[in-house]
């Protein structure tokens, strides 16, 4: 079979060529020289490339951390209010597989369409992307590495989202509920990520036309109660 594929060149555009697609193979036993260069833990092409995803989204916790341990230098605030705020990022990215579906292309989550083809999703401020950026990691080793180009860009910028979250996190101890879900969606999922060409259009800097929504930052603290104390009595009923 053919692909269309890009790759890159030294100009401002990508080239088109074609190339061999054998993204109907999946074991290092099938198509070996698409392995070269990887890991040795590496023996089929989607646990590779669910890998990509998970390790890019893990940057994202590590980032957050470091951010806060710079940002907050008392040791009481970092332990009581942001341990337990890290804790259940990390418990929830667990149940998502560190959202590795993003890049499996068996999963109904990918970013690819049913070929395993992953579009490039566009600069921050466009609908979608303007150039022909599509690239089938799976078909062939240029693709893969081409594939290793394309970056998870996140609309509201992590820096912003750091702040943000740190300076917002830290009314916990005046009594009000942070809504760590949405800070959640906003660092490691498609809620504000998409999937960009690294090279063409991953533009970095002020996003003055993005927002986050502010009103989403806490959680109604008695409605949390009532919703607690509803759950009990559920539990306290089935159990009798």
């Amino acid at each position: 079979m053919l692909n269309f594929n890009v790759e890159i060149s030294n100009t401002a555009h990508a080239v088109v060529v074609f190339s061999v697609d054998r993204s109907h193979l999946e074991s290092i036993e099938e198509d070996d020289e698409w392995f070269v260069g990887l890991a040795d833990k590496f023996t089929l092409k989607n646990q590779f490339l669910s890998w990509n995803s998970t390790s890019r989204i893990r940057g994202y916790l590590r980032n957050l951390r470091q951010a806060i341990n710079k940002q907050v230098r008392d040791p009481f605030i970092r332990k009581r209010v942001f341990g337990p705020l890290l804790h259940k990022f990390k418990v929830k990215l667990r149940e998502n597989g560190y959202h590795g579906c993003y890049f499996d292309r068996l999963s109904l989550r990918a970013i690819c369409n049913e070929e395993g083809v992953f579009p490039c999703e566009g600069k921050y401020y466009l609908a979608m992307c303007d150039e022909d950026h599509p690239v089938k990691p799976a078909a062939n080793r240029n693709s893969r590495k081409l594939f290793e180009k394309f970056e998870y860009d996140h609309q509201v910028p992590q820096c912003v989202l750091q702040d943000a979250f740190i300076q917002a996190s830290q009314n916990v101890l005046r009594g009000m509920v942070l809504n760590w879900e949405y800070f959640y969606s906003m660092f490691f999922t498609r809620a504000n990520v998409r999937l960009v060409n690294g090279i063409f259009c991953h533009e970095k800097g002020a996003r003055p036309t993005i927002k986050l929504d502010e009103k989403s930052f806490f959680t109604d603290r008695k409605l949390e109660v009532l919703t607690r104390s509803l759950n009990r009595l559920r539990i306290c009923s089935n159990s009798v």
